[in-house]
């Protein structure tokens, strides 16, 4: 069994939900699940939780996905 061992700052990078996401954009969080599938943003999914990486919760406000 080997382990994988990066530093890579991607790694270590913020999570945010979408809850967060809501509440940082003044949105519904009905419309940041929108958003998420209309702009294919890539997430990480915690059990039954979505997250979403904060490089790409910028570049979502943006519109620029």
């Amino acid at each position: 069994m080997s382990i994988k061992k990066t530093s890579s700052p991607e790694d270590f990078e913020a999570l945010w939900t979408v809850k967060e996401i809501a509440a940082h954009g003044k949105v519904c969080t009905k419309t940041i699940r929108r958003w998420l599938v209309e702009l294919d943003v890539p997430t990480v999914r915690i059990g039954r939780q979505i997250r979403v990486r904060a490089s790409h919760v910028t570049l979502l406000f943006k519109k620029k996905w």
